[in-house]
């Protein structure tokens, strides 16, 4: 053939056929006309005209035919189908493919009901750039800025029902209709991960093979198109731990950006390097969908109203009704709850006296789906055969249709799947449960499959929504009708363990608080499986795990020979528990209280404390490093020691000694065979790591050796030093071979970059130097810092440079212009050391102000405070894998963090300060917390779940007290004001003012009707409640106020001071009676005996002193044994004992006829500064709170000659608690948790652990 174009034909002999050719062929370039191109070809037989149409290369071929011999049509049929498949540009068809893309896309969103719902009730979602932020802002504006930046991820994150779905769908139609209007806007291709079985670990690709692009187009659309690749559901495949960015190829993609949303608590903890390159933090965007506000709410009711035409309920009435339920109002701050809520909110706002919570929407939903099964399949034509099968479920439609739906659950949620997919040409059904409801031959199951709540697409079968499926889950554990079971092997809760199941746990403790009868049920779990050969472990391991999630305490239980293996007991309070002989393997013990308890004998093999013990050195630890393998990690010390450790049992491997002086640096050369160390005895000495041999000596500093760092190819070694000089070593021959000057002060840090070009130093005098390594030159310097730079440390990558300074900041500085680009605040003293993580998204910062703090280098917020050390943090350093960080302080001490912790913890239920004061309501079914958080906090008595945080107070709350009616509360701050409380509301109703100082107590008067006040002013105020104004102003003392109390009779008042004395007032006058002397420090606190013939008085003088209240004459007693100061005293009910609080940590209970100590309570990890008493006829209960941020609750009981104390509940903790917890004899316990348990105070045998890990080591 001989190809032609235009009207370039050439003459063809046929002359009866040309005309009709020629009118076909100009016809073909008419239509071909303007941006399309043609190519012609012309034989004896035939035309063919190929156009080509657009940037998309799109092909149209057509050919006709001067020969009706058939053999020849056909060969030229085949011919052709040949050339298309291997001559045509793979883009040739990308056109087609991305146009069905876009209309398979769209068809979805008007063909699925519960997505084309969604998007037609679309609000703008709000954002927020980390989870605890309290600025929102427009999501879909901050995603175009992303768009329009040169980063290459998006991570969206959300909680289940956030939310994020709708957005990504409703973004992606935004995006498809503006590249309609321009082809170069970015072509969007969402990815629903849910549906999507990927056949390699790059989801990417794998979608695109599944839609049939050939490998060559999607070479071609790597190169040629911009595009947004929407991942939705992240957290809905079962590979989350990849490395995303690596596996799917990103940076193949040049003109492509990734939008990935997930539910947070699927990511794990160190989640952000999986999603971007190593070491480029800046390629990284992080979105967090806001929870929807007053404003959001209003505005979707009022499109759900026109949507739905249900105008029964106008936007005020659901307003109404969800301000009068505000526990469903905050629990429904989710879309998909929103709109489930306004579903059922006529139906459910109709029984009074049921109980609106988030479990009862799940379940006035579900039962509404099944109980409506029947009006749907009136709308189908069903088949005689179907008609049979719904008759014969009659009424049983909707009870079959439930259980229906949880065995799919189950199946599903078994598998670690969100989808159910078949295959009839294989006969291949995942999962397999799902082949009865897939059967034709079973005609009710097929009924029951059409009715479910499901979203079927192709080959796939989904529940409308995650939270769905896993509230079937639940369901199928525990129904609204749950009645009384016993524990059997076949239960759903024996099936598979529900740690990871974070939802499915959060209906299950729901149910806990709703029925006490499956609260029992899962103690039952618990109790069967001391049984050796009942076949409960699965279900008793997921009973104890919802129980300690629901927060119910096992103080003194007995817990004996229990088998629970891989439970999930963080945060559980398990104070004195028995624990003996129980099967505790691979259990998470993450900052769980097991004070006194006892564990002897129990299997703790891969147990979990969430901790690594604290190396302890008699002298300051001033630099640590790990190894480049992380096998090791060196540390050096005051005393001029370098200590090597073995990181897997952290075993002291080398000492290496031959410094004069103390060792301030350490550094491993990058292959890890040397080490270096800088010390102030002026020189520099490398070490052979294998032998623990010093191989050099390098002398020329004239001061001390502040830092040494090796290049990154480990031929030379910088040195800086207080001779005002950073020096270049050779490390093959001990040479120095470069003396950099330029600073006019000491040098404190040095680092290479690593590429090894450059290398950066801090100095005493306020600057940072940058210097060229080939030449020597000083490049440039960075200005900002107020006060010496004693640390540097660049990115991974190298584009960023981290300062910590004596200004108490840490600045964060860009490689290329060398600009400040953010300066990190908190640190309340001088910033040592700075470290980046491995991954370059987090930085470490250690202080004079005995913290190490994590920030999160992108936002330049601080993400964790470490608290442990007492004394300066000298030296940070990540381990290679970024999991674990080490710190050394002038405490003498290393300690190992777990900065990728990632599981969340339980809702941060109590103070986040000290609590400085505690008071019982007068009817006792409530308490209430003041804290140096600055909030007052109302816990119900029984369960210790706190019901309300009162917030108001701009300055700590130093004092609260309950009128003695219980219906408010009055709390006096530092912040000079005393505030008064609606119990029932929570609201602040009235401020009072007119102390020009703190104020550290308050105390209601007998009859409820006047309010006392101390303060720092040296002065009494009384106040009128009803009015809120200040009466008699008491005046006498000589310092501050720190505690006043009125007589139960109401006639009198004391008061205690920082004078060191007690004074009487008459309350009627004002006038000021007996003045009690005899303490030698402050007076913290006074109490009267509910006689009212008794004072007590606490002080910093460490005693009790108890009085004749009516002369003020010493009452003969003084109560001695507190090591510290008395902050708070309290008399019991009966009066016949006294409780005391103090700074030595601890409670005391003393005999008031006596004098003598009956109780000592420890355990505390700070000052107890309250105590209050709840008398119940059969019981007495004491509550303390103190600078640990706990409040505790404990059962008073007489036993004996003495008196017991039990711990009834506390707040939520944040710390590991180990103390006295007896351990003889345990199996497994590794030596790294071994050395933990026993710096925790864990209480054991040496030679039954050893004598264990002996027997484990030879199994």
């Amino acid at each position: 053939m001989l190809p032609i174009s235009g009207s370039n034909v050439p003459p063809i002999s046929n002359a009866s056929t040309r005309s009709n050719l020629l009118t076909q062929v100009e016809a073909i370039h008419e239509q071909a006309s303007g941006e399309g191109q043609s190519v012609v070809q012309v034989s004896e037989s035939c035309v063919v005209s190929n156009q080509l149409y657009g940037e998309s290369h799109t092909v149209t071929t057509n050919f006709f035919l001067t020969d009706s011999n058939s053999n020849t049509r056909l060969i030229f049929e085949r011919l052709n189908a040949h050339a298309e498949t291997t001559r045509y540009k793979p883009l040739a068809q990308l056109g087609t493919q991305i146009e069905e893309l876009r209309t398979a896309y769209l068809n979805v969103l008007e063909e699925v009901d519960e997505i084309r719902d969604g998007l037609a009730l679309y609000i703008p979602s709000e954002g927020q750039e980390r989870a605890d932020s309290k600025i929102a802002f427009t999501l879909i504006d901050k995603v175009r800025e992303f768009l329009s930046s040169s980063k290459k991820v998006l991570l969206l994150l959300g909680e289940a029902g956030s939310g994020k779905s709708t957005f990504n769908r409703h973004l992606t139609r935004i995006l498809w209709e503006e590249h309609q209007q321009s082809s170069t806007a970015p072509i969007p291709i969402f990815i629903a991960l849910a549906e999507h079985t990927p056949s390699s670990e790059d989801l990417i690709e794998s979608y695109l093979l599944e839609q049939k692009f050939l490998p060559e187009a999607i070479t071609e659309l790597r190169k040629e198109k911009r595009l947004v690749f929407i991942l939705d559901g992240f957290d809905e495949i079962k590979d989350r731990t990849q490395a995303f960015y690596t596996q799917n190829k990103l940076d193949h993609w040049k003109n492509a950006q990734v939008i990935i949303s997930s539910r947070p608590e699927y990511l794990g903890g160190n989640y952000r390097s999986q999603f971007q390159k190593r070491g480029q933090t800046s390629t990284l965007q992080e979105y967090w969908l806001s929870t929807i506000s007053d404003d959001w709410i209003a505005a979707y009711i009022q499109k759900y109203i026109q949507h739905t035409q249900r105008t029964e309920w106008s936007l005020k009435r659901y307003q109404g009704a969800l301000n009068n339920l505000p526990t469903l109002k905050e629990a429904i701050r989710r879309p998909f709850l929103l709109r489930m809520a306004l579903d059922l909110l006529p139906d459910l706002a109709k029984n009074k006296s049921a109980l609106l919570t988030r479990i009862a929407l799940y379940d006035a939903f579900i039962s509404r789906w099944w109980n409506r099964s029947e009006e749907r399949l009136q709308h189908i034509k069903l088949t005689a055969e179907e008609k049979d099968a719904r008759n014969k479920l009659g009424q049983h439609l909707a009870t079959e249709g439930l259980k229906a739906s949880q065995e799919m659950a189950i199946a599903l949620t078994q598998n670690g799947l969100v989808q159910a997919s078949y295959d009839l040409e294989k006969n291949e059904v995942v999962p397999e449960v799902w082949r009865t409801y897939l059967n034709k031959k079973d005609t009710e199951k097929r009924l029951l499959l059409f009715n479910a709540p499901l979203i079927h697409r192709g080959q796939h079968y989904r529940f409308i929504h995650k939270s769905i499926q896993d509230y079937c889950v639940a369901r199928a554990i525990c129904s609204p009708q749950f009645s009384d079971a016993q524990p059997c092997v076949d239960a759903v809760l024996n099936q598979f363990l529900l740690v990871d199941e974070a939802l499915i746990l959060d209906f299950l403790v729901e149910r806990v608080n709703q029925h006490p009868v499956f609260k029992a049920h899962l103690h039952a779990w618990i109790e069967a499986s001391k049984d050796p050969d009942a076949v409960v472990t699965v279900g008793a391991a997921n009973a104890m795990t919802i129980l300690v999630r629901a927060g119910v305490g096992f103080n003194g239980a007995d817990l004996n020979r229990i088998r629970i293996p891989g439970a999930d007991l963080s945060y559980g309070v398990f104070d004195s528990a028995q624990l003996k002989g129980s099967d505790l393997s691979g259990v998470n013990f993450r900052q769980v209280w097991l004070y006194q308890a006892n564990l002897s004998g129990a299997q703790m093999v891969g147990v979990q404390f969430g901790e690594w013990p604290t190396l302890k050195e008699k002298s300051s630890v001033y630099s640590c490093v790990y190894s480049p393998d992380g096998k090791a990690c060196a540390m050096v010390f005051g005393d001029g020691k370098v200590c090597v450790y073995d990181t897997s049992s952290w075993a002291k491997i080398h000492t290496l000694r031959g410094h004069t002086n103390s060792v301030w640096s350490v550094a491993y050369s990058p292959h890890g065979t040397q080490l270096a160390s800088g010390s102030f005895d002026n020189t520099v000495r490398l070490w052979d790591v294998q032998s623990g041999e010093s191989v050099r000596t390098l002398r020329g500093h004239t001061n001390f050796v502040s830092s040494v760092a090796y290049s990154p190819s480990g031929t030379q070694l910088a040195s800086g030093s207080l001779d005002n000089t950073v020096r270049l070593w050779d490390v093959q021959s001990g040479e120095s071979v470069r003396t950099l000057r330029g600073h006019t002060n000491s040098v404190w840090s040095v680092a290479y970059s690593p590429h090894g070009t450059q290398l950066a130093s801090g100095s005493d005098d306020k600057t940072v130097r940058l210097w060229d390594v080939q030449s020597g030159e000083s490049v440039r310097t960075l200005l900002g810092h107020t006060n010496s730079v004693w640390s540097v440390a660049y990115s991974p990558h190298g584009t960023q440079l981290a300062s910590g300074s004596n200004d108490k900041t840490v600045r964060l500085w860009d490689m290329q212009s060398g600009e400040s680009v953010r300066t990190l605040r908190g640190h309340t003293d001088s910033v040592w050391s700075v470290a980046y993580s491995p991954s370059g998204t987090q930085l470490a910062s250690g202080s004079r102000d005995h913290t190490v703090r994590l920030w999160d280098v992108q936002r330049g917020e601080s993400v964790r405070t470490l608290r442990g050390h007492t004394n300066s943090v000298w030296s940070v350093a990540y381990s290679p894998h970024g999991t674990q960080l080490a710190s050394g302080s002038d405490d003498g001490t290393v300690r190992l963090w777990d900065v990728q912790r990632g599981e969340s913890g339980p809702t941060l239920r109590g103070h986040t300060g000290g609590v400085r004061s505690v008071a019982y309501l007068p009817h006792g079914t409530q308490l209430a917390s003041g804290s140096y958080d600055k909030t007052v906090r109302l816990w119900d008595v029984q369960s210790g779940e706190s019901v309300r945080t009162l917030c108001g107070h701009t300055g700590y709350v130093y004092s609260v007290a309950y009128s003695p009616h219980g219906t408010q509360l009055a709390s006096g701050s530092n912040d000079k004001t005393v505030r008064l409380w609606d119990v029932q509301s929570g609201e602040s109703v009235r401020t009072l003012r007119g102390h020009t100082s703190a104020v550290n107590s308050v105390a209601y008067s007998p009859h409820g009707t006047q309010l006392a006040s101390g303060s720092n002013d040296n002065t009494v105020r009384l106040w009128d409640v009803q009015r809120g104004e200040s009466g008699p102003r008491l005046r006498g003392h000589t310092g501050g106020v720190r505690s006043v109390a009125y007589s139960p009779s109401g006639t009198q008042l004391a008061s205690g001071s920082d004078d060191k004395t007690v004074r009487l007032w008459d309350v009627q006058s004002g006038e000021s009676g007996p003045t009690l002397r005899g303490h030698a420090s402050s007076v913290l606190s006074v109490a009267y005996s509910p006689s009212g013939t008794q004072l007590a008085s606490g002080s910093g003088d460490c005693m009790i002193r108890l009085w004749d209240a009516e002369s003020g004459a010493p009452g003969g007693l003084t109560l001695r044994g507190h090591t510290d100061g008395v902050c708070s005293v309290a008399y019991s009910p009966s009066g016949t004992q006294l409780a005391s609080g103090s700074d030595d940590k601890t409670v005391r209970l003393w005999n008031v006829s006596s004098g003598q100590c009956l109780r000592k309570v420890e355990g505390f990890r700070g000052a107890v500064e309250s105590v209050a008493w709840q008398g119940l006829p059969e019981v007495e209960y004491l509550l303390a709170g103190g600078r640990d941020k706990l409040v505790r609750k404990w059962e008073v009981k007489k036993d004996g000659g003495g008196y017991k104390l039990k711990l009834r509940w506390m707040s939520v903790h944040e710390e590991l608690t180990l103390t006295d917890m007896l351990i003889e004899g345990v199996i497994g316990l590794s030596e790294v948790n071994h050395k933990v348990l026993k710096q925790r105070g864990a209480r054991f045998s040496e030679n039954s652990v050893l004598n264990f890990l002996y027997k484990n080591m030879k199994a």
